[in-house]
């Protein structure tokens, strides 16, 4: 990060892979036991590439989702099956990491933007429900926004500057934070002071400086 945190008035997070822990690895094993025709993972991951950045984006359904997913399922599965194991990469928020959001929630305004999908979504509600209020994550955030609801993925600069008009901050003195180089690339063209994860220490230690 170029320049100090003296001009940092905002943060701006990812969720999947910075403040949630995906492990995509569990969904394509559990995806590929299901599937009929004994698909490798790279064909299913081909099957799925298209429909999924259109599923993030809102314009599929879920309903045209889960059923892509039966039709190549054996009779046995169902949609609530399809569900599960499709939520199964994700871990929600630890303790450290919520320990530190509470901290950075006191100097900064925090906001989220999500490449997501409404499974995806519906699982995150829930988890976010289970906690007591005060330790949830989601009242951490001025504004959360997700690609299935705002209608754009990043890296799509439209996705961060729906961000930055319905907030009303400037990226000159937002931080962002993504374990995607390709998402860290879009918002620094955009002027975003950024940083990337590649660790979870590394994260940690980064956020205790500011």
């Amino acid at each position: 990060m170029s320049k100090t945190k003296t001009f940092i008035k905002n943060i701006l997070f990812d969720l999947g892979g910075v403040l949630i822990d995906i492990d995509t690895s569990r969904t394509e094993k559990g995806l590929a036991k299901f599937t009929k025709e004994n698909l490798a993972l790279r064909d299913l991951e081909a099957l799925l590439y298209e429909k999924l950045h259109l599923f993030e984006k809102g314009q599929y359904s879920e309903e045209l989702f889960i059923n892509l997913l039966l039709k190549h399922s054996h009779y046995k599965i169902q949609a609530l099956d399809i569900i599960t194991v499709w939520n199964s990469m994700l871990t929600f928020i630890d303790e450290d990491r919520l320990h530190v959001l509470k901290k950075l929630s006191k100097d900064y305004k925090l906001y989220a933007l999500s490449n997501n999908n409404p499974i995806h979504f519906q699982w995150l509600q829930k988890k976010n429900a289970e906690l007591a209020k005060g330790e949830q994550l989601f009242e951490l955030f001025q504004s959360m926004y997700f690609s299935h609801l705002i209608e754009v993925r990043k890296p799509d600069k439209a996705a961060f500057e729906i961000v930055l008009n319905d907030a009303e901050i400037l990226a000159s003195q937002t931080l962002f934070i993504d374990d995607v180089e390709e998402n860290i690339l879009a918002a620094q063209d955009l002027g975003f002071l950024t940083f990337h994860k590649k660790s979870d220490k590394g994260f940690i230690e980064f956020c205790k400086t500011l």
